[in-house]
């Protein structure tokens, strides 16, 4: 699921994302096409506003919009 794709999450899942073939970062949210993923649950305004975002089918990469146009200030996206 993760292999090829940026993620992130709790610190102590950071091996497990690597050893699934994805690339951990840490941000308070990741957008890689349809994998959305925060670290916790003070990220979650940021990701609420990631998940409305792509299911409004707004533009979620910065070659589209930028964060704060798409209301995605604090998110790192990968189209």
């Amino acid at each position: 699921m993760l292999k090829g794709k940026n993620a992130t999450g709790y610190l102590p899942i950071k091996d497990d994302v690597e050893n699934a073939g994805g690339t951990w970062v840490d941000e308070a949210v990741v957008v890689d096409g349809n994998v959305i993923t925060s670290r916790t649950p003070v990220d979650l305004p940021d990701f609420t506003r990631a998940i409305i975002a792509y299911l409004e089918g707004r533009p979620t990469d910065t070659e589209h919009a930028t964060h704060e146009h798409a209301g995605l200030d604090n998110v790192r996206t990968r189209g």
